[in-house]
């Protein structure tokens, strides 16, 4: 099917799955920005396609007016601009998205949650449907996004293939404050043509260190790849999650300067993937996936194991210093604050720290203590 008829038939599994994580994203971090004091919340979603599939099925726009259609009262009661970007280049994709997002404003605005029903949708004189190649539009909007740089801003690129989130691009977003951005890649291409020169105009595929016996792990290390890009020293944070379809692999990066974003993230991750916390297959074999195994050291994933280990040793060499460094830790190598409690809890138990506050949420409010390392009488 070519992608311009990707929307004609019901979206398959994998899109699904990647649409659910985008939807439970936006759900949990909308409304920390909305809440957050700020006037206005700038939306963005560059490759937004029709709006629904064959079937009604919502795809990225709809997910996003949906949840904040949720908020309207409060929308209207705080005063705050909620402004949205749309843009789909396909001339007629973005006619059907047009009138689907007209269709859904004209229906939300029926209901008993809109605060204003005669007046019409609050949020509608703030929504933009562009019709635009990204390149274009990115290089229209980005010195406005660099002007304002107090607004916060949920960004989604759902882009087909891989080109258009390039190196460059992808600085760019780093570099913007108060943003949390989500692009999608088509990571099997990627591996599949990883010699082709044609590539290196988008990435530097010389850095992008490609495991031939290991096609399912793809994706990873592409974003990896994304991350080594961050600057050194700059607090920041990734996260990624695989999606295979027959014998493909894509999936989605997510990339934040907030602890929170990156927080709520990796719990979705872990929601969808309860093992490893970042695929909607096995991706690394692991034996406890559809369960407990006969032998209790395969019940925990080798990735929980070798994180568990190496915080142990970090915190007993004092290379980390403090409780939020734990999870800060923890967060970076794609674990949770119910991984890193553990090693605290043994750590105590075992009379090697003394007892320190822990937490199981929102780390950015958790006061930041010393860990005191209880050394062995001589």
């Amino acid at each position: 099917m070519s992608n311009k008829d990707f929307h004609k038939k019901e979206f398959d599994n994998s899109t699904l799955k990647k649409l659910d994580i985008y939807k439970e994203y936006f759900n949990e971090s909308f409304p920390v920005f909305l809440h957050g004091g700020w006037k206005n919340v700038m939306i963005y979603d560059f490759f937004a396609g029709e709006g629904k599939d064959g079937e009604g099925n919502y795809g990225s726009p709809l997910i996003a007016l949906e949840s904040i259609s949720t908020f309207c009262k409060t929308i209207n009661d705080k005063g705050v601009n909620v402004v949205v970007r749309f843009n789909e280049k396909d001339v007629k994709k973005h006619e059907k998205l047009d009138n689907n997002v007209s269709a859904f404003l004209e229906e939300c605005n029926k209901t008993e949650q809109c605060p204003n029903p005669q007046s019409g949708c609050i949020i509608k004189k703030t929504i933009l449907i562009q019709n635009k190649d990204f390149t274009e539009y990115f290089n229209e909007i980005y010195p406005q996004m660099q002007s304002h740089p107090k607004n916060p801003r949920i960004i989604f690129l759902d882009q087909f293939g891989f080109k258009y989130v390039n190196r460059d691009v992808f600085l760019k977003f780093v570099e913007l404050p108060r943003t949390d951005f989500i692009f999608f890649v088509a990571s099997s291409y990627l591996n599949r043509f990883r010699s082709v020169d044609f590539f290196n105009n988008y990435l530097e595929m010389e850095k992008i260190d490609f495991d031939t016996s290991k096609p399912h792990h793809c994706h990873r290390i592409i974003a990896d790849y994304y991350e080594s890009l961050i600057p050194d020293g700059k607090e920041y944070y990734t996260a990624h999650f695989s999606l295979k379809k027959g014998t493909n692999y894509y999936g989605l990066i997510f990339c934040t300067n907030h602890i929170l974003g990156i927080e709520k993230f990796l719990k979705i991750c872990w929601k969808h993937d309860a093992v490893v916390g970042e695929a909607n297959y096995n991706i690394d074999h692991e034996p406890s996936y559809t369960g407990n195994t006969l032998f209790p050291q395969f019940n925990e994933a080798l990735k929980v194991q070798k994180f568990k280990n190496e915080l142990k040793k970090r915190i007993l060499n004092a290379e980390i210093k403090t409780n939020k460094g734990v999870y800060q830790f923890a967060f970076e190598k794609k674990c949770l604050h119910k991984h890193a409690n553990d090693v605290l809890k043994e750590l105590s138990e075992n009379k090697q720290i003394e007892t320190i506050s822990t937490t199981n949420d929102r780390v950015h409010k958790l006061k930041d203590e010393q860990l005191i390392i209880k050394r062995a009488k001589s």
